[in-house]
């Protein structure tokens, strides 16, 4: 009989599963679509994010901070994997997975909420800070919320894998999850990071922020940002929890090849 750290693993396989299964809302007609947007759209999309992720990965760790307590978060998680240690049940699991969740729907209704107001405007490139900026709180909420600490360059490539992972093509889903639940290099080239969780987000992002630059017709951004935010968001639960996962002691039970998807 499985034990009950053995069915948590278990259950993050069907997780996983359902992940690689589902994929980021698209419009309707976007394949029509993507022959009207600009060839240089793009490449500027993905500057963009480059620029965003570059400056709050350098300049605002502390200004995202100030938007969530990081303190009661990580007193949270020293709370339950305290109980975790005591006892390893499906309710002191399920504790620290409501610690990682908090907050979480606040941050889809400002994701919402930015996407709707700057579609509106009919403007699309410019929410990208603040779209960057909600979607790196999430996952340092839930990062925190499993017991990891998001400063170190070995974590930040950590944080960049996810975004990565949330946005990759179909056909290296797969191998992108799975990277971003190993544990990342102590010395990563994050400029390479950078890049590619940019490309992921700008190949993902495209048409919707193109159309978001249309006024009234751009309120459409409101759903991809919401979409954009739950993939983010779930992308790093998987990870998190994994890796916490392994070192309650999974790694051990033999389990890893039955998380292969």
């Amino acid at each position: 009989m499985a034990n009950d750290l053995e069915k948590e693993w278990l259950a993050l396989k069907k997780q996983e599963r359902r992940f690689l299964q589902s994929a980021i809302w698209q419009m309707p007609g976007k394949s029509v679509l993507l022959e009207k947007v600009p060839s240089k759209l793009q490449t500027t999309l993905q500057t963009a994010f480059e620029k965003a992720f570059r400056t709050l990965f350098l300049q605002g760790g502390g200004f995202i901070e100030k938007t969530f307590d990081k303190e009661e978060l990580a007193m949270d998680f020293e709370a339950g994997d305290y109980l975790v240690q005591k006892r390893q049940s499906h309710r002191t699991f399920h504790r620290l997975d409501k610690t990682a969740r908090k907050g979480q729907l606040a941050n889809q209704a400002v994701t919402t909420a930015v996407g709707l107001g700057m579609g509106l405007l009919g403007m699309g490139l410019p929410d990208i800070p603040l779209l960057t900026a909600t979607l790196l709180k999430g996952v340092y909420q839930i990062a925190l919320g499993y017991g990891f600490d998001y400063h170190t360059p070995a974590e930040r490539c950590a944080v960049l894998r996810i975004f990565t992972a949330a946005f990759a093509l179909q056909e290296e889903a797969s191998e992108t999850l799975a990277l971003a639940q190993s544990e990342p290099p102590k010395e990563p080239d994050l400029d390479r990071e950078i890049a590619l969780a940019s490309a992921a987000l700008a190949d993902a992002l495209l048409v919707e922020k193109f159309v978001q630059g249309i006024p009234l017709v751009g309120a459409a951004g409101a759903l991809v940002n919401h979409s954009a935010y739950r993939r983010v968001s779930k992308a790093a639960s998987l990870c998190y929890k994994k890796r916490y996962l392994r070192l309650k002691g999974a790694g051990r039970l033999g389990l890893e090849k039955d998380l292969e998807v």
